[in-house]
């Protein structure tokens, strides 16, 4: 008599779809205010870099990221531009805004770490 081996089949998987290329977050584009603080500051600097003055120095900041504008008060907004050094630092800087002009600039982080 003969025997019969049986082999236990596995089951047949459909394949997995390949997962769909993530889309870079769109960056937003400053108010127009801001806008235009932010190039007329750069277009008046010679290396074309955003310039501020903290603890005493001069920073040259490269803006890579603009945050959604706020309000912060009657008639008041800020918006938040992530800035790059040359030595790679990466800060937040606050665009603070009355009206139509920009009327305080401050560092809100530098590097993710909280200055407030």
């Amino acid at each position: 008599m003969m025997q019969r081996t049986v082999a236990a089949q596995q089951p047949k998987l459909a394949p997995t779809p390949a997962p769909s290329p993530l889309k870079p977050t769109p960056t937003p584009i400053p108010p127009p205010d801001v806008k235009a603080y932010l190039d007329r500051q750069v277009a008046k600097s010679k290396d074309q870099k955003f310039h501020m003055t903290v603890n005493g120095s001069d920073l040259a900041l490269t803006p890579f990221h603009v945050w959604a504008q706020k309000s912060t008060g009657s008639n008041t907004t800020s918006t938040c531009i992530d800035m790059r050094s040359d030595d790679g630092k990466i800060y937040d800087i606050d665009f603070v805004k009355t009206g139509p002009q920009v009327t305080s600039i401050e560092v809100h982080r530098i590097n993710g770490e909280s200055l407030r």
